[in-house]
């Protein structure tokens, strides 16, 4: 029966009438394992407002903030008609329909990092030492993935990568389905960016160092930079990281690195549209930074 039902989810995600193939995004992972406050729909801004306790805010085009919901929240995914979201209250998955409603229970599981990929949102559930499960989007067909307490989850449409924290932060990947569990890499790998086909990682057992590892060629990563703090996310044009309370940029490669502010007791990094986000320990506003500019915003 299981196999049916994926067998059934995975047509539902290649095809949409007639056999035409529909294209589906791989979820923001680094931002959603990065707290993922500020997330991005059309011309709208999503964001926890917390000089309102963390709700879930609405910034539209002309700058105008419009509360959502009393929920606070954060892992923030608008996807088609809804926004998806852990409520930082009882932890637990809801979604909220962009258009305006009530916010819907998508289950009981304490769930982290969660995301969306296709009719299906991937997460770790903390009531079961932070193992892989997955839930229908509309909260139907729970299903346990694999046995490995797990961190830094990356859901792509080949399937997920992530921390395998019972192997001393081994790299390991495992189908969308469960299946195809296999070890990539030994070494430590903390907040991990799978992004065009490399991973990116930090190693706090060796200074903080950066690397990149090619997911295809493999062989050995390779070093970018070194002391880094606790904070990583990486795109196709940039990596962005937090060293000595300082964000820096530099290129997928480590070259040309450059400060590009100072963020005291920072707690979480976001990069969304043009521009990078960030959050200190007790602020209230989120700051955020043009990604090719100074240009400077606040949320709210």
């Amino acid at each position: 029966m299981k196999k049916v039902l994926a067998c059934a989810a995975t047509l539902a995600l290649l095809f949409a009438g007639c056999g035409v193939q529909r294209k589906t995004a791989a979820p923001p992972s680094a931002n959603i394992n990065n707290g993922g406050f500020v997330s991005q729909s059309g011309d709208a801004l999503y964001f926890a407002n917390f000089a309102d306790d963390g709700r879930l805010y609405r910034r539209d085009a002309a700058g105008k903030d419009t509360k959502l919901s009393d929920d606070r929240c954060y892992a923030l995914q608008p996807v088609g008609d809804w926004i998806y979201y852990k409520n930082r209250y009882d932890n637990r998955l809801y979604r909220l329909p962009l258009a305006g409603g009530s916010p819907q229970p998508l289950g009981n599981d304490p769930v982290f990092y969660p995301q969306v990929l296709g009719d299906w949102i991937y997460y770790l559930n903390s009531a079961d030492d932070m193992r892989l499960y997955r839930v229908q989007t509309d909260g139907t067909l729970r299903e346990k993935l694999c046995d490995d307490p797990s961190a830094y989850p990356n859901v792509t449409p080949e399937g997920i990568y992530y921390s395998n924290t019972a192997e001393g932060g081994m790299l390991y990947f495992v189908a969308l389905d469960g299946t195809r569990r296999q070890p990539l890499l030994p070494r430590y790998c903390a907040n991990l960016n799978i992004v065009n086909g490399w991973a990116y990682f930090i190693d706090m057992t060796a200074d903080g160092t950066i690397f990149r590892w090619n997911l295809k060629k493999q062989g050995e990563p390779v070093p970018l930079a070194t002391n880094a703090d606790n904070f990583l996310v990486a795109n196709k044009k940039w990596v962005f990281f937090v060293k000595n309370d300082t964000l820096w940029r530099m290129r997928p490669d480590g070259k040309d690195p450059i400060a590009r502010a100072q963020v005291p007791m920072i707690t979480n990094l976001f990069v969304v549209g043009d521009r990078v986000y960030t959050h200190s320990s007790g602020a209230q506003t989120i700051q955020g930074l043009g990604i090719e500019d100074t240009d400077a915003t606040t949320l709210p």
